[in-house]
């Protein structure tokens, strides 16, 4: 059990847990979503993607640009039209190389395994949460009182104002993302 939560991302079973709940409640192409990114994360687990001798060096206005460029269709698209499966598909080579990302062992293995606890229960506790309000909501239906995060998020991304702050916040996480792992990166090159 040990060796399994050692090697083993929290995510797996995050992420088909979800899959399972879309293709319960009759939503195929976010069980597609969810089923694909399980199975990134499992090939990651089982080493069966591809590794790099060395981490690949990005031109962060490049990035950048792709970040923007990103943005911008996800705020000027329909949600979840034909542009936003594009999208998705443009970037998944990038998911599985940050997802296949191998850093140098971290030096505390009770650290892994305490924090991979944290985030596993933390987003079981949020996924449970979700589908008590969706099952609660369809029985009496009721979303106004049961809402789920869909129902609370939709009339906030509908409106411009909404989208665009949430768009700023979406190209700043991924931008931080990538400047912290750009940072280990060179943490790690510098250890050599």
């Amino acid at each position: 059990m040990k060796k399994l939560l050692t090697g083993m991302s929290p995510w797996i079973p995050m992420f088909a847990f979800i899959c399972m709940f879309h293709i319960v409640r009759g939503v195929p192409s976010d069980a597609l979503l969810f089923g694909i990114f399980t199975l990134i994360e499992i090939a990651s687990w089982k080493s069966w993607l591809p590794t790099f001798a060395e981490a690949p060096q990005l031109n962060p206005w490049i990035v950048r640009a792709v970040l923007v460029a990103a943005g911008a269709v996800l705020f000027f698209s329909e949600r979840n039209g034909i542009l936003d499966v594009f999208l998705l598909l443009a970037l998944a080579p990038v998911a599985v190389g940050a997802v296949n990302f191998k850093s140098e062992a971290i030096k505390s293995p009770r650290l892994v395994i305490r924090t991979r606890w944290i985030w596993l229960t933390l987003t079981l506790a949020f996924a449970m949460v979700e589908l008590i309000a969706y099952i609660v909501a369809n029985i009496l239906k009721d979303d106004k009182n049961w809402p789920t995060v869909s129902v609370l998020v939709g009339p906030v991304l509908d409106a411009p104002l909404g989208r665009a702050i949430f768009m700023v916040i979406w190209v700043g996480a991924g931008w931080g993302m990538f400047r912290a792992l750009a940072s280990l990166r060179s943490a790690e090159a510098g250890e050599r």
